[in-house]
């Protein structure tokens, strides 16, 4: 999650979950080797570890190509807000000047707090909340840094 532009007119930010699918890179081939070592020992339980590593390995593919950008250009009066993974992406186009304010929605689940950041559209055809981080998930202060960022930018209180 960082900020790629912030100038006067232009504000772009990349949004993206990357130490959980890193971890998962690692641990993925490693039970793979594992699985397949056992399985080259005779050991039948070792096709347990191989499928779990491949299944690991899978899904740090799809965590890591997941992501969102931002965009806010106050010249064009434009938001573009893209979601892209390795289906394809996604684009929703707001004007500007909707936006009232970007926040950090909390909530606890079995005692442990997550955090989603998002955009507020309060008024007009798109009105509603736009999810930037996709779900809730920790990480409450690298949020909370880039809520302040885009509200700064925007010239807004933050929440």
């Amino acid at each position: 999650m960082g900020v790629i532009q912030n100038s006067e007119t232009v504000f772009e930010a990349s949004i993206r979950a990357r130490l959980a699918g890193i971890i998962l890179l690692v641990l993925g081939p490693i039970f793979a080797a594992i699985g397949f070592a056992a399985l080259g020992g005779g050991e039948a339980q070792g096709a347990i570890f191989a499928a779990i590593g491949l299944g690991l390995t899978g899904l740090a593919v799809w965590l890591l190509s997941r992501g969102t950008r931002l965009r806010l250009d106050r010249a064009d009066n434009s938001a573009c807000i893209t979601f892209f993974n390795l289906l394809g992406k996604r684009q929703i186009d707001v004007p500007l000047d909707a936006i009232s304010q970007a926040s950090v929605l909390k909530t606890r689940n079995s005692g442990t707090r997550l955090y989603k950041l998002v955009l507020h559209v309060p008024e007009g055809a798109q009105a509603g909340t736009y999810s930037l981080t996709g779900g809730y998930s920790s990480g409450g202060w690298s949020k909370g840094r880039m809520a302040r960022a885009i509200n700064a930018w925007l010239g807004v209180p933050d929440a």
